[in-house]
């Protein structure tokens, strides 16, 4: 009877976890992003929570990362065990921590809006930064035309502080637009949107 020794379970372990791992890169930021941010952030005073497009990528890019790092991996350890050299453990101990910093940071980066104000993390904020609806001055709503549809593109917040932070279109976004603008124009800051322009190149 033909048995695979404890060696040859392993590689094809790996091998398997690589394939799994490239799959994940495509599908886990759409699949997982929401999941891993609602067990962290979730609470019942948002209107809109949503990872940024820089979330979904790094996430991707996470899977992306191990598949990589395995691959090279165990070229080297066929190699090696061709020599009757020990398999590069360090590199394993070296690039799974990296993988575990691109979650965390995807995890981490995201907008919420809600009665007081909203936050928008970036990709490398650790503390969360929040914004009163009183620190918007001004909001542009950028609107775009395609096939003869208008939509909206994104908004652009302009603080008191000379920051502007630019959140793109989602269809949450979409839905609370109305309550997220209004709030900022009852805090006194002024709204702009480029429609005219665009009906303008009609």
């Amino acid at each position: 009877m033909y048995t695979v020794d404890q060696g040859s379970q392993i590689n094809y372990l790996i091998i398997a976890i690589i394939i799994i791992s490239f799959v994940l890169s495509f599908i886990a930021p759409f699949a997982l992003l929401a999941i891993f941010q609602d067990i962290f952030f979730f609470s019942r005073e948002h209107w809109v929570f949503q990872g940024p497009p820089s979330a979904y990528i790094t996430l991707g890019a996470s899977f992306l990362w191990i598949s990589i790092i395995l691959s090279i991996y165990i070229i080297f350890k066929f190699k090696r065990e061709d020599k009757n050299k020990k398999a590069p453990h360090w590199m394993l101990i070296a690039g799974f921590p990296v993988a575990i910093l691109l979650i965390i940071l995807a995890i981490n980066n995201y907008y919420f809006f809600e009665k007081n104000g909203f936050a928008y993390n970036t990709l490398f904020a650790w503390e969360q930064q929040k914004y009163q609806w009183s620190d918007v001055q001004e909001i542009d709503k950028v609107y775009e035309k395609n096939e003869g549809t208008i939509f909206l593109k994104q908004i652009i917040f302009h603080l008191n502080d000379g920051e502007t932070i630019e959140i793109s279109y989602g269809q949450s976004l979409w839905d609370y637009q109305r309550k997220i603008i209004s709030s900022a124009e009852a805090s006194g800051a002024a709204i702009r949107d480029n429609l005219a322009e665009i009906r303008k190149r009609q």
